[in-house]
């Protein structure tokens, strides 16, 4: 398996069970007030907490020196860098950059997977859309058609309003047509509904 298979086969049923039992779905977020039965944040944002945990599983499928946080898009990391572009970063980068011999090598290494996250926060009211996540798969197909990497998957980590509901209403639509609009492979994670009244009915029996 290439590291795009062994992500979605190994790692992604490891984030989507991480995030069933300790998102931050259980908690109401601010607007919610005092909640009784607050399990939560475990998850605090997306940087802070949705990216770090995602890269806990990255590492322990691709080991540590193979993944990289804030991998730069930048004349120093590539020699086919448009000059006069901002620059610009990965969330996750998982390359093994062992064989190169030198500099010069590594600025003409082709990546092997770029994985971009984004995070809808419970009860958010300033984004609630699906707009960064299409700019995200939009940013990564530019990468692959610049030949800086291989593969790119981008995750959209949807908390839901504070009533439960997710934001992202019909998933398998949305993931089949940024699939087939750009060369990346899409993913969101959602509160797994029965999962989780199974677990509450579980709680009022004990």
């Amino acid at each position: 398996m290439n590291e795009k298979e062994r992500f979605l086969k190994k790692v992604w049923p490891r984030i989507e069970e991480f995030f069933d039992r300790f998102g931050s779905t259980n908690y109401e977020g601010f607007l919610g007030g005092d909640n009784p039965g607050w399990l939560g944040p475990y998850i605090w944002s997306e940087n802070g907490d949705s990216l770090r945990v995602i890269t806990k599983f990255c590492e322990d499928e691709f080991g540590f020196l193979n993944v990289h946080n804030e991998s730069k898009i930048c004349k120093f990391m590539y020699a086919n860098f448009d000059e006069g572009r901002k620059w610009s970063s990965i969330d996750i980068d998982i390359t093994d950059a062992s064989e190169c011999k030198d500099y010069k090598d590594f600025r003409n290494l082709k990546h092997t997977l770029f994985i971009e996250v984004k995070h809808i926060q419970k009860g958010s009211i300033y984004r609630t859309s699906d707009k960064g996540f299409r700019e995200d798969c939009s940013k990564l197909k530019k990468q692959i058609d610049k030949g800086r990497c291989e593969y790119a998957i981008a995750i959209l980590i949807d908390d839901g309003d504070l009533k439960g509901r997710s934001y992202i209403k019909d998933k398998d639509c949305l993931l089949t047509e940024l699939r087939n609009k750009f060369k990346v492979e899409p993913l969101i994670w959602q509160k797994n509904q029965e999962k989780s009244n199974a677990d509450e009915n579980r709680q009022r029996k004990s």
